[in-house]
């Protein structure tokens, strides 16, 4: 098969969305299948991966998601040209705007299949750039409008679905997960102690977040339960890795708190190895975000059996039982602060759920993309069997 996974993100950001795309073409170039990815450019970015990245000239976005860029890629000229060489079987598009468009163009010109996924809440987006309802509710109906478009939906959790028919969409949708490619490995122990060393992790707990450094991560509320956690459990320390137009006021609140000492902030890590070993050392991942629908994150975190302290209700908490295989509090910084506290408490329960969250919540990308191949087959060979069955004009 030659399939095209087109997203209007990609390396050198980080984020959920991009990496679920470098998976589905990193195995899907490893069985044997051709799988390009299209995306903005990135100057001055050279791509290394093992398959091919077809780039079209780009801008900056809004000055608060300044790791991304958008484009165009109708208006490139080059990029038209060499799309022009591409035979796809079957384009996906992860995004409803530029690379969306194109990949339905595409579709459309050769007569061959468009998956669209639905990974984010757009509302939100739309909400936190323009500041206005009424234009965040328009662009929710442009992105149903595209939606209605492509040949099939994919969603990544059954609480996007929910997320999708709010947003007014009502055709057929179906669930593909996300995986996780980072379970433990032989050498654990010596990773955990390199990472304790390289990063300082000489306390007596270690917290991890990983994500974008956004207010819609609730990442403020974070910091604001450390600041009470220090007054009753002074032995910690909180590693965010990521980026984002919060991190200097992140900084800033953690001064004010006297949390300097007890927090680092390493920016994007691209070193698998590196945030693997982070993953390791943590006893819990904090995620309260109520902005994610299926966070890799939190599948990646327990794939390394650490457990992830969530927001009950929030989508990111779909598949988590408190105590179970994950952790659970309120929306607030003194609830949050005593479930770490009550975690902390009992390390031979927190070494139960750990392994809980190995067991029931991780699935390799290998097997995801397993599926996703079998769905690209079949989707493929019904299109042309109907094409076959069409009467002449």
């Amino acid at each position: 098969m030659v399939i095209g996974q087109y997203i209007d993100s990609f390396l050198p950001a980080i984020d959920g969305v991009i990496h679920v795309v470098r998976s589905y073409a990193r195995i899907l170039n490893g069985v044997g299948d051709a799988c390009y990815v299209v995306a903005p450019a990135e100057p001055g970015y050279v791509d290394e991966e093992p398959f091919e990245v077809i780039r079209f000239r780009s801008v900056r976005v809004a000055q608060s998601r300044r790791q991304y860029r958008a484009g165009v890629p109708s208006l490139d000229i080059r990029y038209r040209q060499q799309s022009k060489g591409l035979r796809p079987d079957i384009v996906h598009a992860h995004t409803p705007f530029g690379c969306g468009l194109d990949a339905l163009r595409i579709a459309g010109e050769m007569n061959i299949p468009l998956v669209a996924t639905f990974h984010s809440k757009y509302y939100d987006d739309f909400r936190q750039v323009t500041g206005s309802d009424s234009l965040a509710k328009l662009g929710v109906r442009y992105v149903v409008w595209f939606l209605r478009r492509a040949d099939h939906v994919w969603t990544v959790s059954d609480a996007t679905v929910e997320t999708l028919r709010a947003y007014g969409y009502r055709g057929s949708v179906e669930v593909m997960p996300n995986g996780a490619d980072a379970f433990k490995p032989p050498d654990a122990e010596a990773l955990i102690r390199r990472t304790r060393r390289d990063f300082h992790l000489d306390a007596g707990a270690t917290f991890l977040f990983v994500g974008q450094l956004i207010r819609q991560k609730n990442v403020y509320l974070i910091v604001e339960a450390l600041a009470m956690l220090k007054q009753r459990y002074g032995d910690f320390r909180m590693v965010f890795v990521g980026e984002g137009n919060a991190r200097a006021e992140l900084e800033s609140l953690c001064r004010q708190n006297d949390l300097s000492e007890h927090v680092i902030f390493t920016g994007n890590i691209y070193d698998r190895d590196a945030l693997q070993g982070l993953y390791l050392t943590a006893d819990l991942f904090l995620f309260p975000s109520l902005y994610d629908n299926a966070p890799l994150v939190v599948r990646e975190s327990a794939a390394l059996e650490t457990p992830s302290l969530l927001i009950e209700g929030s989508h990111p908490a779909q598949g988590v039982t408190d105590g179970d295989n994950g952790y659970l509090c309120r929306e607030s910084a003194a609830s949050l602060c005593e479930k770490i506290e009550e975690v902390l408490a009992d390390r031979a329960a927190l070494a139960r759920v750990s392994r809980r969250a190995l067991e029931t919540l991780p699935e390799s990308w290998e097997d995801i993309v397993g599926r996703v191949r079998e769905k690209y087959a079949d989707i493929i060979e019904r299109r042309r069997s109907c094409s076959k069955r069409a009467p002449p004009l």
